[in-house]
């Protein structure tokens, strides 16, 4: 097993044990009604607004990021700490994604797809403390044993203006345009990459994404946000 591989799963290992104690102390509420036990109870799951199909291709959501319910969830995991969030998010994914790998599976390829986060830069990263994108794909990849965790392969070589200051989809793609790279295209050229993100508007993030993998080789991109 690879040094690297070593530390993330011990990385793991620490991070479940926290969670667990966490658990004890402070048991978890749903975010929607307050239930003990659970972050969001099947009754409030429920209520949440489907997304509409994201106008791309190879694209799809989950969640309406205008549902209350839904926007403070990931809102929550991505300003406020609540990393075990991330689970929840990888929850609203699972079925979708089963669909989708089940296809792959038949029509596209043998080898195992790649789940790959949008990445943050790296000071950014290093000041809130984890990527929400990097905690959905691990956690899915716990949930499907038929994907691969590529976290790390597409890395963001800059840091760029946020997103939300910028109105439309052309300048959204020009603030991206070279944002992303992919640290090891061997490992991508001729897969099938998964791209996951928590929140798609315009596309603008995961077309740069595209872009990326497309360059070293990828032979299939699919992208995958909880929200739109």
């Amino acid at each position: 097993m690879k040094v690297a591989d070593v530390y993330e799963k011990s990385v793991d290992i620490t991070r479940r044990t926290s969670n667990i104690c966490i658990e004890a102390l402070f048991p978890s509420r749903c975010i929607g009604c307050g239930m003990l036990g659970t972050h969001l109870c099947p009754t409030c799951l429920s209520r949440v607004e489907s997304a509409d199909i994201p106008p791309f291709p190879d694209t799809y959501a989950v969640w309406s990021y205008r549902d209350t319910l839904a926007h403070t969830i990931l809102w929550k995991l991505k300003y406020r700490s609540q990393t075990a969030l991330a689970d929840v998010a990888a929850k609203a994914l699972t079925d979708i994604l089963t669909e989708i790998i089940a296809d792959i599976t038949l029509m596209e390829s043998t080898a195992k797809p790649l789940l790959v986060p949008i990445p943050l830069f790296s000071a950014k990263e290093k000041e809130r403390g984890y990527n929400q994108s990097a905690l959905i794909v691990q956690a899915l990849a716990q949930r499907l044993d038929s994907t691969e965790n590529g976290n790390g392969i597409l890395i963001k070589t800059h840091e760029t203006q946020s997103q939300m200051a910028t109105k439309t989809r052309k300048t959204r793609l020009e603030n991206l345009r070279g944002a992303f790279a992919v640290s090891n295209p061997a490992h991508v050229t001729g897969r099938v990459v998964i791209v996951i993100d928590d929140v798609t508007t315009t596309g603008a993030t995961f077309a740069e994404a595209r872009r990326a993998l497309k360059d070293a080789g990828a032979k299939k991109i699919i992208c995958c946000a909880v929200a739109h």
